[in-house]
Protein backbone atom coordinates (compact mmCIF):
# COMPACT_ATOMS: atom_id res chain seq x y z
CA UNK A 1 0.00 0.00 0.00
CA UNK A 2 1.32 3.42 -0.63
CA UNK A 3 2.08 5.85 2.12
CA UNK A 4 2.09 9.00 2.91
CA UNK A 5 5.91 9.26 3.07
CA UNK A 6 6.63 7.91 0.10
CA UNK A 7 3.82 10.34 -2.05
CA UNK A 8 5.71 12.86 -0.08
CA UNK A 9 9.67 11.83 -1.48
CA UNK A 10 7.90 11.96 -4.75
CA UNK A 11 7.04 15.15 -4.19
CA UNK A 12 10.21 16.28 -2.82
CA UNK A 13 11.99 14.45 -5.66
CA UNK A 14 9.93 16.53 -8.21
CA UNK A 15 10.08 19.94 -6.89
CA UNK A 16 14.42 19.87 -6.16
CA UNK A 17 14.75 17.45 -9.78
CA UNK A 18 17.72 15.53 -7.76
CA UNK A 19 18.09 12.97 -5.62
CA UNK A 20 19.87 14.30 -2.82
CA UNK A 21 18.98 17.55 -2.29
CA UNK A 22 15.49 16.17 -2.11
CA UNK A 23 16.66 13.51 0.54
CA UNK A 24 17.87 16.16 3.04
CA UNK A 25 14.81 17.83 2.64
CA UNK A 26 13.18 15.25 3.94
CA UNK A 27 15.74 14.50 6.50
CA UNK A 28 16.97 10.56 5.44
CA UNK A 29 19.97 9.33 3.61
CA UNK A 30 19.99 9.67 -0.60
CA UNK A 31 20.19 5.85 -0.39
CA UNK A 32 16.83 5.23 2.19
CA UNK A 33 15.38 8.48 0.00
CA UNK A 34 16.11 6.06 -3.63
CA UNK A 35 14.97 2.74 -1.50
CA UNK A 36 11.68 4.61 -0.92
CA UNK A 37 10.98 5.85 -4.81
CA UNK A 38 12.17 2.50 -6.03
CA UNK A 39 9.34 0.92 -3.53
CA UNK A 40 7.04 2.79 -5.11
CA UNK A 41 7.74 1.92 -8.25
CA UNK A 42 7.96 -1.19 -7.69
CA UNK A 43 3.78 -1.13 -6.04
CA UNK A 44 2.39 0.16 -8.74
CA UNK A 45 4.66 -1.14 -11.48
CA UNK A 46 5.22 1.55 -13.49
CA UNK A 47 8.12 4.07 -14.21
CA UNK A 48 7.92 7.86 -12.38
CA UNK A 49 10.45 9.35 -13.16
CA UNK A 50 13.56 9.98 -15.81
CA UNK A 51 17.05 10.40 -15.11
CA UNK A 52 18.44 12.96 -17.62
CA UNK A 53 22.15 13.50 -18.38
CA UNK A 54 23.98 15.81 -15.74
CA UNK A 55 21.67 14.26 -13.21
CA UNK A 56 18.45 16.14 -13.34
CA UNK A 57 15.35 14.28 -12.37
CA UNK A 58 11.70 14.88 -14.60
CA UNK A 59 8.65 12.69 -14.33
CA UNK A 60 7.22 10.54 -16.65
CA UNK A 61 3.89 10.81 -17.88
CA UNK A 62 2.77 8.51 -14.35
CA UNK A 63 4.76 10.51 -12.67
CA UNK A 64 3.22 13.37 -13.18
CA UNK A 65 -0.18 11.56 -12.60
CA UNK A 66 0.83 10.56 -9.11
CA UNK A 67 1.94 14.19 -8.10
CA UNK A 68 -1.55 15.08 -9.32
CA UNK A 69 -3.14 12.86 -7.24
CA UNK A 70 -0.35 13.28 -4.38
CA UNK A 71 -0.98 17.33 -4.00
CA UNK A 72 -4.64 16.58 -3.41
CA UNK A 73 -4.32 14.23 -0.91
CA UNK A 74 -2.39 16.30 1.51
CA UNK A 75 -4.09 18.96 0.71
CA UNK A 76 -7.28 17.03 2.06
CA UNK A 77 -5.15 15.54 4.88
CA UNK A 78 -3.98 19.19 5.94
CA UNK A 79 -8.27 19.91 5.68
CA UNK A 80 -8.33 16.96 7.64
CA UNK A 81 -6.20 18.04 10.67
CA UNK A 82 -8.01 21.03 10.29
CA UNK A 83 -11.33 20.00 11.09
CA UNK A 84 -10.19 17.93 14.06
CA UNK A 85 -8.89 20.56 15.77
CA UNK A 86 -11.64 22.89 15.02
CA UNK A 87 -14.30 20.07 16.73
CA UNK A 88 -11.91 19.88 19.79
CA UNK A 89 -13.40 23.29 21.38
CA UNK A 90 -14.52 26.64 20.70
CA UNK A 91 -12.07 28.08 23.36
CA UNK A 92 -9.16 27.00 21.28
CA UNK A 93 -8.11 27.57 17.83
CA UNK A 94 -8.31 30.18 15.56
CA UNK A 95 -10.94 32.40 13.57
CA UNK A 96 -10.42 34.77 10.68
CA UNK A 97 -12.81 36.60 9.28
CA UNK A 98 -12.25 39.07 5.95
CA UNK A 99 -14.98 42.06 6.06
CA UNK A 100 -16.20 44.79 3.77
CA UNK A 101 -16.15 48.11 4.78
CA UNK A 102 -19.79 48.90 5.70
CA UNK A 103 -20.67 45.60 7.33
CA UNK A 104 -17.05 46.24 9.81
CA UNK A 105 -18.85 49.66 10.92
CA UNK A 106 -22.37 48.15 11.60
CA UNK A 107 -22.69 44.49 13.06
CA UNK A 108 -18.78 42.40 12.44
CA UNK A 109 -16.97 44.19 14.44
CA UNK A 110 -19.57 44.51 17.29
CA UNK A 111 -19.71 40.87 16.95
CA UNK A 112 -16.29 40.09 17.10
CA UNK A 113 -15.99 42.14 20.35
CA UNK A 114 -18.54 39.80 21.71
CA UNK A 115 -17.41 36.66 20.90
CA UNK A 116 -14.05 37.32 22.35
CA UNK A 117 -15.19 38.56 25.17
CA UNK A 118 -16.89 34.98 25.44
CA UNK A 119 -13.88 33.00 24.71
CA UNK A 120 -10.43 35.22 25.12
CA UNK A 121 -8.38 32.04 24.25
CA UNK A 122 -9.45 32.05 20.46
CA UNK A 123 -6.58 33.66 18.22
CA UNK A 124 -8.63 35.99 16.38
CA UNK A 125 -7.59 37.98 12.59
CA UNK A 126 -10.01 40.23 10.46
CA UNK A 127 -8.84 42.18 7.65
CA UNK A 128 -10.85 44.93 6.42
CA UNK A 129 -10.81 45.30 2.82
CA UNK A 130 -13.28 45.55 -0.47
CA UNK A 131 -15.95 43.35 -1.10
CA UNK A 132 -14.00 42.11 -4.14
CA UNK A 133 -11.43 41.15 -2.09
CA UNK A 134 -13.26 39.58 0.73
CA UNK A 135 -14.45 36.86 -1.82
CA UNK A 136 -11.14 36.28 -3.14
CA UNK A 137 -9.77 35.74 0.15
CA UNK A 138 -12.59 33.02 1.57
CA UNK A 139 -11.88 31.29 -1.99
CA UNK A 140 -8.26 31.33 -1.06
CA UNK A 141 -8.78 29.48 2.47
CA UNK A 142 -7.09 32.48 3.56
CA UNK A 143 -10.00 33.09 5.96
CA UNK A 144 -12.27 31.14 7.43
CA UNK A 145 -15.56 33.53 6.43
CA UNK A 146 -15.93 36.69 4.91
CA UNK A 147 -18.99 39.39 5.84
CA UNK A 148 -19.42 41.56 2.28
CA UNK A 149 -21.54 42.37 -0.73
CA UNK A 150 -22.72 38.98 -1.93
CA UNK A 151 -23.93 39.79 -5.53
CA UNK A 152 -20.87 39.06 -7.25
CA UNK A 153 -20.03 36.18 -4.76
CA UNK A 154 -23.27 33.72 -5.48
CA UNK A 155 -22.44 33.24 -8.56
CA UNK A 156 -19.61 31.42 -8.16
CA UNK A 157 -19.93 27.53 -7.47
CA UNK A 158 -17.60 26.89 -4.57
CA UNK A 159 -18.78 29.35 -2.60
CA UNK A 160 -22.10 29.36 -0.47
CA UNK A 161 -23.62 33.01 0.49
CA UNK A 162 -26.28 34.08 3.11
CA UNK A 163 -27.81 37.19 3.09
CA UNK A 164 -27.96 38.91 6.37
CA UNK A 165 -28.60 42.68 6.17
CA UNK A 166 -30.47 44.91 3.87
CA UNK A 167 -30.75 48.03 5.40
CA UNK A 168 -32.05 51.56 3.73
CA UNK A 169 -29.40 54.27 2.01
CA UNK A 170 -29.44 57.69 2.33
CA UNK A 171 -27.08 60.48 0.10
CA UNK A 172 -25.30 63.14 2.33
CA UNK A 173 -23.71 66.25 2.56
CA UNK A 174 -22.07 68.91 4.83
CA UNK A 175 -24.12 71.57 6.54
CA UNK A 176 -24.45 74.47 4.23
CA UNK A 177 -24.14 72.35 0.72
CA UNK A 178 -26.34 74.17 -2.01
CA UNK A 179 -28.53 71.32 -2.31
CA UNK A 180 -29.19 71.28 1.68
CA UNK A 181 -31.13 74.48 1.51
CA UNK A 182 -33.25 73.03 -1.11
CA UNK A 183 -37.03 71.45 0.02
CA UNK A 184 -37.27 69.70 -3.32
CA UNK A 185 -35.18 69.32 -6.07
CA UNK A 186 -34.51 66.83 -9.14
CA UNK A 187 -32.67 63.69 -8.57
CA UNK A 188 -30.78 64.14 -11.70
CA UNK A 189 -29.79 67.55 -10.04
CA UNK A 190 -27.51 65.26 -7.81
CA UNK A 191 -25.44 64.21 -10.49
CA UNK A 192 -23.56 68.10 -10.83
CA UNK A 193 -21.49 67.26 -7.17
CA UNK A 194 -18.31 64.54 -7.04
CA UNK A 195 -19.77 61.23 -5.76
CA UNK A 196 -17.55 59.81 -2.53
CA UNK A 197 -17.79 56.26 -2.08
CA UNK A 198 -16.57 52.95 -1.83
CA UNK A 199 -16.30 51.28 -5.39
CA UNK A 200 -19.70 49.59 -6.15
CA UNK A 201 -21.21 46.27 -7.46
CA UNK A 202 -23.21 46.30 -10.92
CA UNK A 203 -26.42 46.01 -9.47
CA UNK A 204 -25.80 49.51 -8.69
CA UNK A 205 -25.09 51.56 -12.03
CA UNK A 206 -28.85 52.06 -12.51
CA UNK A 207 -29.72 53.17 -8.73
CA UNK A 208 -26.71 55.59 -8.60
CA UNK A 209 -26.32 59.38 -8.47
CA UNK A 210 -23.80 61.99 -8.45
CA UNK A 211 -20.50 61.98 -10.80
CA UNK A 212 -19.37 58.45 -11.54
CA UNK A 213 -17.98 55.85 -14.11
CA UNK A 214 -18.80 52.33 -15.15
CA UNK A 215 -15.80 50.25 -15.06
CA UNK A 216 -15.80 48.23 -18.65
CA UNK A 217 -14.21 45.13 -17.87
CA UNK A 218 -16.16 44.44 -14.83
CA UNK A 219 -18.83 46.87 -14.69
CA UNK A 220 -18.39 48.44 -11.10
CA UNK A 221 -19.69 51.66 -10.45
CA UNK A 222 -16.55 53.93 -9.98
CA UNK A 223 -17.00 57.06 -8.02
CA UNK A 224 -15.81 60.22 -9.27
CA UNK A 225 -13.93 60.24 -5.71
CA UNK A 226 -13.10 56.66 -4.37
CA UNK A 227 -12.23 55.71 -0.82
CA UNK A 228 -11.55 52.39 0.98
CA UNK A 229 -13.32 53.28 4.05
CA UNK A 230 -16.15 54.92 5.11
CA UNK A 231 -15.24 57.34 7.86
CA UNK A 232 -12.55 58.82 4.72
CA UNK A 233 -15.92 59.61 2.80
CA UNK A 234 -17.13 61.41 6.16
CA UNK A 235 -14.31 63.68 6.36
CA UNK A 236 -14.35 64.31 2.55
CA UNK A 237 -18.10 65.76 2.57
CA UNK A 238 -17.77 67.65 5.57
CA UNK A 239 -15.37 69.55 3.59
CA UNK A 240 -16.43 70.26 -0.04
CA UNK A 241 -19.67 70.11 -2.30
CA UNK A 242 -18.97 66.14 -2.75
CA UNK A 243 -21.91 63.93 -2.02
CA UNK A 244 -21.55 60.63 -0.19
CA UNK A 245 -24.25 57.33 0.57
CA UNK A 246 -24.48 55.85 3.92
CA UNK A 247 -26.70 54.43 5.94
CA UNK A 248 -28.43 56.19 8.51
CA UNK A 249 -26.76 53.90 11.26
CA UNK A 250 -23.49 54.85 9.68
CA UNK A 251 -23.74 58.93 10.04
CA UNK A 252 -25.65 59.01 13.49
CA UNK A 253 -23.83 60.93 15.67
CA UNK A 254 -22.85 63.04 12.96
CA UNK A 255 -26.05 64.03 12.02
CA UNK A 256 -27.23 64.53 15.34
CA UNK A 257 -24.40 66.82 15.84
CA UNK A 258 -25.87 68.77 12.42
CA UNK A 259 -22.14 68.51 11.19
CA UNK A 260 -23.74 66.63 8.50
CA UNK A 261 -27.17 66.34 6.36
CA UNK A 262 -29.12 63.88 4.89
CA UNK A 263 -30.09 65.09 1.34
CA UNK A 264 -33.94 65.21 0.82
CA UNK A 265 -34.37 63.03 -2.51
CA UNK A 266 -36.71 60.88 -1.72
CA UNK A 267 -36.53 57.28 -1.69
CA UNK A 268 -33.18 56.48 -3.64
CA UNK A 269 -34.21 52.89 -3.49
CA UNK A 270 -30.41 51.73 -2.80
CA UNK A 271 -30.19 49.13 -0.38
CA UNK A 272 -27.01 48.53 1.96
CA UNK A 273 -27.12 44.76 1.36
CA UNK A 274 -24.27 42.20 2.78
CA UNK A 275 -23.99 38.73 4.39
CA UNK A 276 -21.39 35.67 4.90
CA UNK A 277 -19.49 34.31 1.76
CA UNK A 278 -17.69 30.75 3.23
CA UNK A 279 -16.35 27.84 1.05
CA UNK A 280 -19.07 25.35 0.09
CA UNK A 281 -17.16 22.09 1.05
CA UNK A 282 -15.35 23.41 4.20
CA UNK A 283 -16.05 22.83 7.87
CA UNK A 284 -17.12 25.54 9.97
CA UNK A 285 -15.94 25.69 13.19
CA UNK A 286 -18.00 26.21 16.51
CA UNK A 287 -16.77 29.44 16.69
CA UNK A 288 -17.32 30.73 13.55
CA UNK A 289 -20.81 29.26 13.81
CA UNK A 290 -20.91 31.39 17.33
CA UNK A 291 -19.57 34.54 15.17
CA UNK A 292 -21.91 34.23 12.84
CA UNK A 293 -24.71 34.13 15.57
CA UNK A 294 -23.78 37.14 16.89
CA UNK A 295 -24.11 38.59 13.70
CA UNK A 296 -27.43 37.76 12.83
CA UNK A 297 -28.48 38.99 16.67
CA UNK A 298 -26.97 41.96 16.19
CA UNK A 299 -28.29 42.88 12.97
CA UNK A 300 -32.19 42.25 13.77
CA UNK A 301 -31.68 45.22 15.77
CA UNK A 302 -29.54 47.59 13.51
CA UNK A 303 -31.78 47.16 10.70
CA UNK A 304 -34.77 48.39 13.11
CA UNK A 305 -32.62 51.21 14.18
CA UNK A 306 -31.61 52.19 10.63
CA UNK A 307 -35.54 52.33 10.30
CA UNK A 308 -36.02 54.75 12.96
CA UNK A 309 -33.08 56.68 12.33
CA UNK A 310 -34.08 57.45 8.88
CA UNK A 311 -37.74 58.86 9.80
CA UNK A 312 -35.93 60.94 12.70
CA UNK A 313 -33.62 62.50 10.24
CA UNK A 314 -35.69 62.98 7.05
Amino acid sequence: MTTLTQLAHAIALYEYGNFRRAAESQHISQPAFSRSIQKLEILLEVKLFNRQRGGSITPTIYGESLLIRAKTIFGETDELKREIQLLKSVDTGNLSIAIGPHAAETSANKALAELAKLHPNVQYKTIVTSWREVTDLVLSGEVDIGIAEISMAKEIDEVEVELIAQHDMVYFCRKGHPLSQCNKFLKSELNNYPLVSLRLPPRAKDLILGQHSIEAKSGDVIPSIEIDNISSARAIVSGCDAISIASPLQLEPWLASGEIQILPCGDTQLKLGYGFIFLRDRMLSPSTELYMQKVRTLETDLMQKNKLLLDRFT
